[in-house]
């Protein structure tokens, strides 16, 4: 069976635990909002994990635009957090951050 992050097509809570990582930052932010809808609705309660990719500031933000090519949507870890309380996403969540070596 074929589904779109947008309108998985499985019943609500029809997977015991649902996980998305490193994919829905490669989403438009609206995308984002939606996918973080639809794994929590075809997961059993609380059991949605999300991975994202993050930065905390400018060095970490150009680090991040020149390694990771296809995301659209990146936030600071603030930012994820208030994205997720907009779409109503109560699972967990972990982001990774790419630091910048001070000595390269």
């Amino acid at each position: 069976m074929k589904g779109s992050c947008d309108a998985l097509p499985w019943p609500d809570g029809h997977f015991d635990a649902v996980l998305a990582i490193n994919t829905i930052h490669n989403l438009e932010r609206s995308g984002c909002l939606q996918a973080l809808r639809e794994l929590q609705r075809v997961a059993a309660p609380g059991q949605a994990f999300v991975q994202v990719d993050a930065y905390r500031d400018e060095a970490e933000l150009e680090h991040f635009e020149a390694w990771m090519l296809t995301a659209k949507t990146y936030c600071k870890p603030e930012e994820w957090i208030a994205m997720f309380a907009e779409a109503g996403y109560t699972g967990d969540y972990y982001w990774t951050i790419l630091e910048v070596d001070a000595g390269a």
